[in-house]
């Protein structure tokens, strides 16, 4: 399950925070109630830790997230409606014929 993949990979990724900031002196204690100082040192590594393979595949945040494709929904007849994809390169793969713009005309 892609979802359970994600999840997984983020417990890595805040095992990865944890085991640095206690090699940098920090206790349990501090990272389980954090301070300004610990709360900054945690976000920093957070984003800028190196690369690992995860088992969605490598996780790398890019800034404040984890590069990705989008999925382009619609809301069509009160549900929301996956339309395309857009691809980590700015591509866009639509579904079917794309968005409907019956929604549009009178």
């Amino acid at each position: 399950n892609d979802i359970k993949t994600h999840a997984m990979d983020a417990t890595c990724a805040l095992a990865f925070t944890v085991q640095h900031l206690l090699s940098k002196g920090f206790t349990a204690e501090q990272i389980q109630r954090p301070d300004a100082e610990v709360y900054k040192a945690f976000n920093a590594f957070l984003r800028t830790q190196p690369s690992f393979q995860g088992l969605s595949g490598e996780v790398k945040f890019i800034g404040n997230d984890k590069e990705n494709h989008l999925s382009i929904q619609q809301v069509q007849k009160g549900k929301s409606v996956d339309v395309g994809l857009r691809y980590i390169n700015s591509t866009i793969a639509w579904i079917g014929n794309g968005a409907d713009n019956s929604s549009w005309t009178q």
